[in-house]
């Protein structure tokens, strides 16, 4: 949804530091939408979403910038959260993953995302349940991400890496990204294990478990987009693989992702397509399928005044019960 500028300019002087300009931009936006599903009990329900944030950025004279952004969602819960300090040097930022914040290298991605993950449509939704559904996560658990993205090495590219230590998860992740014309690739890496730390008695003098009982994880992204005739054409494939040092065991799941979406005028269209498989005890019949296709039109009424539709249909077949396919559609009116 378009943001509404709210404020602009104010002053700072910090210390015997020399005054120094910090712009702050305040935006806002609401969103009401109905939805019918046909695995809802009730089978329709209003929904709305409110959100409203804050930023702040200063640059020092040596031309250091530093920002900090924080926003709230219609629960009056955080829905933002993140700083970074960024010059010659490249950019060193944190995002709180809990916060549905991004880090650097997740947000290389070219996830093709172009109904449900892009904010003109709404997501659609399911109450089915799925072990994974085809996306990328640089990061294994939530919690503060520190990032580094490079200075410019080269005209169009990105580089950067993601760092995630939490108790009971820890993650690594680096990737590029690079725009050549029309053309965006992106090659992204992951690895990561969980159940490193347990809680402990007092007095145990025990930091963690054995090296025996961690999952290991690795993950990796490849994605593509292109601009033809006016149109975004973008693909995704996504790889996972964890294994349990203490059963043994070797999860395996991968996601192909496939999305389109044309401007015309007023109203763009959008179509996105997911398939996905997860296989809890790899090379057994224990398997998760998950796939659906979404369509969508958004129509731009007014400036910050935009009308939505998206309709999705999916099927879902999760490993617990897997004499049975559960198929879903979903269809979204919002403003």
């Amino acid at each position: 949804m378009r943001k509404v500028l709210l404020a602009s300019t104010a002053l700072f002087a910090l210390g015997s530091v020399s005054a120094m300009a910090a712009d702050i931009t305040i935006s806002g936006g609401f969103e009401l939408g109905y939805d019918s599903e046909s695995d809802q009990s009730d089978g329709s329900r209003i929904s709305s979403e409110t959100d409203w944030n804050v930023m702040f950025s200063n640059t020092t004279d040596s031309g250091i910038t530093t920002s900090l952004n924080y926003g709230f969602d219609e629960s009056g819960g955080v829905d933002d959260q993140n700083y970074s300090i960024s010059g010659d040097f490249g950019t060193i930022a944190v995002a709180n993953s809990a916060d549905g914040d991004d880090g650097a290298v997740d947000g290389m991605d070219e996830e093709a995302g172009t109904v449900d993950e892009n904010s003109v449509w709404a997501s659609h939704t399911s109450n089915y349940g799925s072990n994974y559904s085809g996306g990328w996560a640089a990061s294994y658990g939530t919690g503060d991400r520190l990032s580094y993205t490079l200075p410019s090495l080269m005209d169009g590219l990105t580089v950067a890496i993601t760092h995630l230590n939490e108790t009971g998860a820890e993650s690594f992740a680096y990737g590029a990204k690079y725009a050549m014309g029309p053309v965006t690739v992106s090659a992204l890496k992951m690895a990561g294990h969980r159940n490193a730390v347990t809680a402990v008695a007092h007095g145990d003098g025990v930091a963690g478990r054995a090296a025996a009982a961690h999952s290991e994880i690795e993950g990796s992204h490849f994605g593509a987009s292109v601009a033809v005739g006016g149109a975004t054409i973008a693909m995704a494939q996504n790889k996972y693989e964890e294994s349990d040092g203490t059963a043994g065991d070797m999860t395996e799941g991968k996601g192909t992702r496939m999305g389109v979406a044309y401007p015309l005028g007023d109203i763009t269209l959008g179509y996105e397509s997911v398939k996905a498989e997860w296989d809890n005890a790899a090379g057994t019949a224990a398997l998760d399928t998950y796939k659906y296709d979404s369509f969508g039109a958004a129509y731009s009424i007014a400036t910050g005044i935009t009308a939505k539709i998206a309709i999705t249909e999916g099927e879902i077949q999760n490993d617990a019960d897997e004499t049975t396919m559960d198929t879903y559609n979903t269809t979204r009116l919002s403003v």
